[in-house]
């Protein structure tokens, strides 16, 4: 894969697939001999057609939780309640159906977590979701604030996960689910940095670590270091939503504000322009309109700030309706 023509270090092929299709990981980790104590499989099934849906959703108790087999980003994937959902939910994946259909059993009141990996060195991240039918990641904080226990599991499954698909890559980003009992699952495993800004977060959290120039390392010398890094405090990124859906029409300065809420600001942007269209219904990543990134030394002061900044911009970011204009009485 990428690298072995040239005699770099990485995947072989097989193991490249385990990475991108989700069935297959599935697969591995159902016939795996061994596995972390606290760890528990997920149920997952192909689906080939809505009446296949139907059953398969009863058979689960009626719930579900549906993904395209080889998408990013979020996208496509969501939360089946009832089987009367089945249809909306089988039309809305049509342009995915050729990659594949997963269902999952749908796993409730669980936290989301990843296991990041770089060249030997791994940290958490804590990765909050949005609610509703759609499961877009909105917030993610490097380190995530655990308890050791609580740390080691999450670890220990993350590591389980890696070492199912492949024993030899440089960087993995595992998203595991901390169930509400304590036992931990596997969301999917990634083969590449963590999305969302994540290695640039564990930049700032961190202490004298920089995961791009350790993952170069690896690629060029086969470099592993397996000390995990030292935190300094908390780093977080919040993405940033519209408040209707329309055309962007104003958006706040965020310095502006930030110093109105003596909060002192990382980095912030916006990724759509003014006139831009825009959609309150948070679909996947694509769907907010920017992202705050925040530093502090204490975890419940961060996530305090992110709150407050993303309502203080929310609040002020003003979208122009596209409803049809009523017709002039006559």
């Amino acid at each position: 894969g990428g690298g072995s023509h040239y005699g770099l270090p990485g995947i072989t092929p097989a193991e490249a697939r385990a990475g991108l299709d989700k069935p297959i990981f599935r697969k591995l980790e159902a016939a795996a001999e061994q596995s972390p104590e606290d760890y528990r499989p997920v149920f997952s099934v192909r689906i080939e057609s809505l009446a296949e849906l139907r059953q398969r959703v009863v058979e689960l108790g009626g719930k579900a939780f549906i993904k395209p087999a080889c998408e990013g980003a979020s996208r496509g994937c969501r939360v089946i309640h009832h089987p009367s959902e089945c249809d909306e939910a089988w039309q809305a994946l049509k342009p995915y159906r050729e990659g594949g259909i997963v269902l999952e059993e749908l796993i409730q009141n669980a936290r989301e977590y990843s296991w990041d990996y770089v060249a030997g060195s791994t940290w958490v991240t804590e990765k909050t979701t949005t609610e509703g039918a759609y499961r877009a990641e909105i917030q993610q904080v490097v380190p995530a604030p655990l308890a050791a226990d609580v740390q080691a599991r999450l670890a220990a499954a993350g590591r389980h996960m890696s070492g199912l698909v492949s024993q030899a890559n440089g960087a993995y980003h595992n998203e595991v689910f901390l169930r509400s009992d304590g036992l931990t699952s596997a969301v999917e495993t990634n083969m590449r940095p963590g999305g969302m800004h994540i290695w640039d977060l564990a930049r700032l959290a961190f202490v004298d670590f920089d995961p791009w120039e350790r993952w170069v390392r690896w690629a060029v010398e086969g470099k592993t270091d397996p000390r995990d890094p030292v935190a300094r405090g908390y780093c977080g990124i919040r993405l940033v939503r519209a408040p209707a859906g329309g055309l962007l029409r104003y958006v706040p300065d965020i310095e502006s504000l930030a110093r109105d809420l003596n909060i002192e600001l990382v980095e912030a942007v916006y990724t759509k322009r003014l006139s831009d269209s825009v959609t309150a219904l948070v679909k996947d990543n694509t769907s907010f309109i920017g992202h705050i990134v925040l530093f502090s030394e204490d975890y419940a002061q961060l996530s305090d700030n992110l709150l407050r900044l993303a309502d203080a911009i929310e609040s002020r970011v003003e979208v122009t309706s596209l409803a049809a204009p009523a017709r002039a009485a006559g």
